[in-house]
Order: structure tokens, then C-alpha cells, then sequence
């Protein structure tokens, strides 16, 4: 039956996918061609307006980058303009021998040498690979470069002049340390020359030491400290060492020449002793100071024009700024680039919007036509085959041109199948009665040789009774056997107990005849020493008789 159901499925689904090619396709071809004309304006409009937005994301990824150049470009000459002030300020502080300022001006020239460098030739900023700058600010950047070429050549002039300066340095702070001693000590003496009594001319020459010792540490002071060397500034420190030299011996060892008579007071002479002392390295470091000053007016000129120049390298700085800033204008252009080509895709994706909605009202019309369409024809189908519920296998549905054609068809293919299936059932309907009868006969067949069966179990288990009552018999017998053999293993348990104990027992016995047999040979060797000791004795009694029988023989003979 089920093979028969298969069968007939086959047919109708074969029926059913053949029908709608016998269906006209006029209508369908129409909405074909016209879905088809909307199709490509919509893939056209689609894709132009990808074209435009990859058009505006190159805009924005150009915008964006020379967004991130034009920032590095800003931020590179802002600190160009802090390194030129930088620059200035730490040489005034280096031309004074300060060893610190002497570094920072060192990291301001290299750094700025090669922010220039990077925007003459490019390079990596910040993790970006910057390019070079663009040729419209090119005059700009040649002007700064100009300027920079100046200020680094006066740079390298005062970084060359490190040693000497910081020497310079070192001898105006000692200078300054010592001058206070030394000025005391020269108060000292002008008022022990007074005391003293010395001569007007000894008092005025120690009132001149003091003014001396004073004048000294500010013009050293002023040398290493002003931005020019003022050359009657040096000129005047070397005098006034020489003269405070010179004055200084006229009164301990005295001066023709001076007209200074040699001080005899020796309070005032250890004072002057204690001056001479103290000026010595005084006097180091004015000598070191006048030999060394024509570096000292190098770098104080080198420092000068770096000063001078700052304000120049400033502002040359500050048009390349103006003019990296003129580079925004092109971004500008970019966004308005990217407003029309987004305006225009904005448009685009308007015009894709309206095709597909009119589109979708289109097909909706077509979509409703073909429904009423389909709903007449199914209506028409449903009264053909309405007298098939009732069992009418002479229906025949009408077969039409419309969707339910195919459908048609198939129901009809359907009902001849169907009037087959009746027929071979009704056939199959008359072998199964035969073959009833056939079954109903071999049943009593089966039931008569079943009660044969029946007789012999039973005598079969008659027997098995039987056996079963002498199984119970031999399980009884074994039950008795098995007590028995449990008396029998407790009887042996008991008789291998009573062998350990006499195995225990008889090693007892062998431990003490081991230990009497030591002891046995212990007194052997006992004994054996006994006799040995007799056989001394015996041997000292021998020789007692030998003696007692010499001694008898020679009393008698002294007898």
C-alpha cells in the first residue's frame, strides 16, 4: 500500500513541476523585463556612489595625513623658536664657566641642527615619516637655515672655549673666596700700620692694599660677568695686581724706587707675611684670568652676537611658522571637495532610494494583480473537483492557462492513479480472503500437533521430577562430607600447632648445647693454661734442687 502511495506521489510532483511551463509567459516576462531595466539603474547608481565615497575616504585619508604633517611641521618650528631663546640664554651662562649651562647649550644646538634637518630633508617625527617641507615655504625655511648657520657657528665657538671658560670661572669664584680673608687681613694691616707707628707713607700704601684687594675682585667679577671684556677693565686688574705685588714686597723687603722704607715693626711684618700668603693664590688666579683673555673675548663676543642675533633666528622662526600655516588654506580645498562629493553621493543614494521604492509599489500592483488573478482560478479549481470528497473518481478537473493549470493536471493524473489504486485493492482484497482460509486450515493442523507436544512435556516432566528429587539426595551426602572434612582440617590445624611447638621447642635445645659448647671449649683452653702454669712451676722447682744441690756441694767443698 505504501509502495502504491509512493507511486503515486511521484507522478504529481513530476505533473507539478512541469505544469507551470505550459502556463503563458507573457505577464511574467513583462515583470521580468521591467524588474530587470530597475535592476541595472539601481546596480549603476550603486555603483557610482561606491566610486564617490572611496573618492571621499582618499579625501579624507590625503586630508588626514597632510593634517598630521602640517602638525609635526608647527610643532618642530615651535621648538625651533624655544631653542633660539634657549640658545641665548644658556651662552651668557657658559661664557661665565657655568659647566651646566655649558650641556644645555650643547642639546640646544644639536637639537635644533637637526630639527632643521628634518624639515630640509624629512625624516621620522613622532613615529610618522615626515617629508621634506614643500617648496612653497622652501624661502622661508632658507632664511631660518641662514640665520641658524650664524648662530651655530658662534655656538661651536663657545662649546670649543668649554675648558678655558669653566677655568676662568673657577678663578673668579676663587677670587670671590678669598677676597673676604684677604680684604681682612689687609683692614688688619692698614690698622697695625697705624698703631705701629709707622710712617705716613707705610699707612697710605696699606690704606692703598685695601682699595686694592677690593678693586680687584670687582673687576674680575666685571670680566667674566659682562657681555663685552671691557680692555681697560683687564688692563686695570693687571695693574692692580702687579701694584699690590709690588707694594706689598717695597714693605717687607722696601723699595728705592717706590720710596717705601721696609717695615722693622714685627707685629705689622707677620700681618704683611700673613697678606703675601693669602695673595699668592689670589694672584694665580688673576694671571690665569689675563692669560686666557683673548678666548674670554672670543666667546664673550661669539655670546654677544648669539644674543643679538636670537631675536633675528626668532623671527625668521616665526615666518616659517606663518608660512607652514598658509598650508592650511589647501585643507580648505579638501573640504570642499569633500562636502560636493559627499553632496553628490547624498544625491545618489536619494535617487537609489526612489527607484527602489518605486520599485516595491510597482511589483506590490503586480503582486496584487497576480493574486486575484490566482484566487479566480483556485476558485474555479475547488468547484471542478468538488464532488472528490464524495468518493466521485469520475471528476475531471478543467485545465487553464493560469497558475492552477499545472495544479489541474496533476489532480487529474491524480484520480486515474487513484481509480487504479481501488482496482488493485479490490483484487488484493479477494487473495487475502483465500489466503485466510489457507491460514485457518494450517492453524488446526498446528493446534492438534501442539496437544501431542503437550502429552510428552508432561511426561518429560515427570522425569525431570525425579531427577531432581536424587540431586536433593547427593546434596545431603555432600552436606555430611563437608562437615566431616571441616573436623578433619581442625584436627590437622592442631597437629601442625603441636610441630611448630616441638620444632620451637628443639630449637631451644640446640641454643643451649651451642652455648654449653662454648662454654666447654672455654674450659679446655682454662685448663690448657692451668697446665702450662704447672709445667713453669715444675721447671722453677728443677732448678731450685740444681741450686740447693750446687750450694751443698760447695759448702762441703768450702767445709
Amino acid at each position: 500500500m505504501g509502495t502504491r502511495l509512493d507511486m503515486l506521489k511521484m507522478p504529481f510532483l513530476a505533473r507539478d513541476g512541469a505544469a507551470p511551463a505550459q502556463a503563458p509567459a507573457k505577464p511574467a516576462r513583462a515583470v521580468a523585463k521591467s524588474q530587470g531595466a530597475i535592476g541595472r539603474k539601481v546596480k549603476l547608481l550603486a555603483a557610482l556612489l561606491v566610486a564617490l565615497l572611496a573618492v571621499d575616504a582618499a579625501i579624507v585619508v590625503y586630508d588626514a595625513q597632510h593634517a598630521t604633517f602640517n602638525t609635526l611641521y608647527v610643532a618642530a618650528v615651535g621648538k625651533i623658536r624655544m631653542l633660539s631663546q634657549r640658545l641665548a640664554k644658556a651662552a651668557q651662562q657658559a661664557s661665565q664657566g657655568n659647566r651646566e649651562a655649558f650641556k644645555q647649550l650643547r642639546e640646544s644646538r644639536d637639537e635644533f641642527s637637526a630639527l632643521i634637518n628634518l624639515l630640509a630633508g624629512g625624516g621620522i617625527s613622532a613615529g610618522v615619516e615626515l617629508p621634506a617641507t614643500p617648496e612653497r615655504v622652501r624661502p622661508q625655511l632658507a632664511a631660518l637655515e641662514r640665520e641658524w648657520h650664524k648662530t651655530e657657528r658662534n655656538a661651536t665657538l663657545v662649546i670649543r672655549e668649554e675648558p678655558n671658560l669653566v677655568a676662568l670661572g673657577a678663578a673668579v669664584r676663587a677670587i670671590n673666596d678669598n677676597n673676604p680673608a684677604l680684604l681682612e687681613i689687609a683692614d688688619e694691616v692698614a690698622a697695625v700700620s697705624v698703631q705701629s707707628g709707622a710712617s705716613v707713607r707705610q699707612n697710605a700704601i696699606a690704606g692703598q692694599l685695601v682699595m686694592l684687594t677690593q678693586r680687584m675682585a670687582k673687576n674680575a667679577n666685571a670680566m667674566l660677568a659682562g657681555d663685552v671684556v671691557d680692555p681697560e677693565v683687564a688692563f686695570l686688574l693687571g695693574k692692580d695686581s702687579n701694584t699690590f705685588r709690588d707694594l706689598l714686597q717695597g714693605l717687607l723687603q722696601g723699595n728705592e724706587a717706590l720710596r717705601i722704607a721696609r717695615v722693622s715693626d714685627a707685629e705689622l711684618r707677620g700681618k704683611l707675611g700673613e697678606l703675601e700668603t693669602g695673595f699668592k693664590d689670589y694672584q694665580v688666579a688673576v694671571s690665569r684670568i689675563l692669560g686666557n683673555m683673548q678666548r674670554l673675548v672670543n666667546a664673550k663676543r661669539a655670546t654677544r652676537d648669539m644674543f643679538n642675533d636670537s631675536e633675528t633666528l626668532l623671527g625668521a622662526a616665526e615666518q616659517l611658522a606663518s608660512g607652514y600655516d598658509q598650508l592650511v588654506t589647501e585643507r580648505k580645498l579638501n573640504f570642499i571637495a569633500m562636502a560636493l562629493v559627499s553632496l553628490i553621493a547624498l544625491a545618489l543614494l536619494f535617487l537609489i532610494g526612489k527607484a527602489w521604492i518605486s520599485d516595491s509599489r510597482r511589483r506590490a500592483e503586480q503582486s496584487e494583480q497576480q493574486n486575484r488573478a490566482n484566487q479566480d482560478a483556485i476558485m474555479r479549481l475547488l468547484d471542478d473537483i468538488g464532488n472528490l470528497a464524495s468518493g466521485d473518481l469520475t471528476v475531471r478537473a478543467k485545465v487553464t492557462e493560469h497558475i492552477t493549470g499545472a495544479i489541474a493536471d496533476s489532480i487529474n493524473y491524480t484520480i486515474d492513479e487513484l481509480r487504479r489504486l481501488v482496482a488493485g485493492v479490490t483484487k488484493a482484497a479477494a487473495h487475502v480472503s483465500s489466503a485466510t482460509h489457507e491460514a485457518q486450515t494450517v492453524s488446526s493442523e498446528l493446534l492438534h500437533a501442539a496437544q501431542r507436544q503437550a502429552t510428552e512435556i508432561q511426561g518429560t516432566g515427570q522425569a525431570v521430577t525425579q531427577m531432581a528429587q536424587s540431586m536433593n539426595q547427593v546434596s545431603a551426602n555432600a552436606n555430611d562430607s563437608a562437615k566431616v572434612a571441616e573436623t578433619s582440617l581442625s584436627a590437622a590445624n592442631k597437629g601442625a600447632q603441636a610441630v611448630q611447638n616441638a620444632i620451637r621447642g628443639m630449637n631451644d635445645i640446640r641454643e643451649q648445647i651451642q652455648e654449653t659448647s662454648k662454654r666447654i671449649k672455654r674450659l679446655g683452653e682454662s685448663s690448657q693454661e692451668i697446665g702450662e702454669i704447672v709445667q713453669l712451676i715444675s721447671d722453677i722447682t728443677e732448678q731450685t734442687n740444681v741450686l740447693a744441690l750446687n750450694a751443698a756441694i760447695q759448702a762441703a767443698s768450702a767445709g
